[in-house]
């Protein structure tokens, strides 16, 4: 099927951390090889930072946020206020922000541009 629209609920759900990856690799190539539209209801946002194009965060009901998943992401209060949990790459980062340790244009939800980031500054010997 080359369906235009593709809708899944959950689907890593019981899915370990391999199977997890596995499934959104093969909906990152669907969408890259077909050009289609696939909209996930997914609890999981570590996957969803490193997968989405755009994040709805929906409670009860109602639309509360959307943007890129650095947009939504960085919200943590908001996230945590209606039980939905931010990838902890995203609130590490909005710790660090806090601490004036980290400029806001640096926020990033990938664990490997972060330590880029912050590797100098952890290590730099004065």
């Amino acid at each position: 099927m080359k369906s235009s629209i593709l809708v899944m609920d959950e689907p890593t759900t019981d899915l370990d951390p391999i199977g997890k990856l596995e499934v959104f690799s093969v909906i990152r190539s669907l969408k890259e090889r077909q050009g289609s539209t696939i909209i996930i209801a997914e609890h999981n946002t570590e996957y969803l930072a490193r997968f989405a194009d755009r994040i709805v965060v929906v409670d009860e009901g109602a639309i509360v946020r959307e943007g890129t998943p650095e947009e939504v992401f960085r919200d943590v209060d908001l996230l945590d206020g209606i039980g939905v949990p931010p990838p902890e790459v995203g609130r590490l980062c909005r710790l660090l922000e806090k601490e004036d340790l980290l400029k806001s244009d640096e926020f990033t939800l990938l664990e490997e541009k972060l330590e880029e980031i912050i590797a100098p500054r952890l290590y730099h010997k004065s």
